[in-house]
């Protein structure tokens, strides 16, 4: 197998793809958060980065894809960092900038979204990416 430019941007990619979610994962779960506005911060924080990994890896899977046959870079994928780019936008729209104003001051949790999907997420998209390493290695067998 040689060596290619495209070749490391694909190993690049496919590292990026399953270490980014978990990177994610660690930093909502470590980040302080003791008070209601350090929890609005951690999601306005959280969902900035998240936002800016979802665009580049939205727009490495269309390249990718564009160039040829891909692990991690197929229409599902684009579509995943597609939507989870949207998500982020509008939640830093949510908690960035102006006061939070909790909707129920009964029960106010702003980062409960971020303890009950991040783990998930990096799951998720670990397993997205092996089973699309496994059907690329069976379709480059045929």
């Amino acid at each position: 197998m040689k060596v290619t430019p495209r070749r490391v941007w694909q190993a690049a990619h496919v590292v990026a793809t399953v270490a980014i979610p978990w990177a994610m994962a660690v930093y909502s779960r470590t980040a302080p958060n003791k008070t209601l506005i350090d929890s609005v911060h951690l999601v306005a924080d959280y969902h900035t980065k998240a936002a800016v990994a979802a665009a580049a890896l939205l727009v490495s899977s269309v390249l990718l894809r564009i160039s040829g046959r891909s692990v991690a870079a197929t229409v599902p994928f684009a579509l995943l960092w597609a939507c989870a780019l949207a998500l982020s936008i509008l939640q830093v729209r949510e908690y960035a900038g102006q006061q939070y104003v909790c909707p129920d001051s009964g029960f106010c949790i702003p980062d409960l979204g971020l303890f009950l999907t991040a783990v998930p997420f990096a799951v998720l998209v670990s397993a997205a990416v092996l089973a699309s390493a496994a059907i690329h290695v069976v379709l480059a067998r045929e």
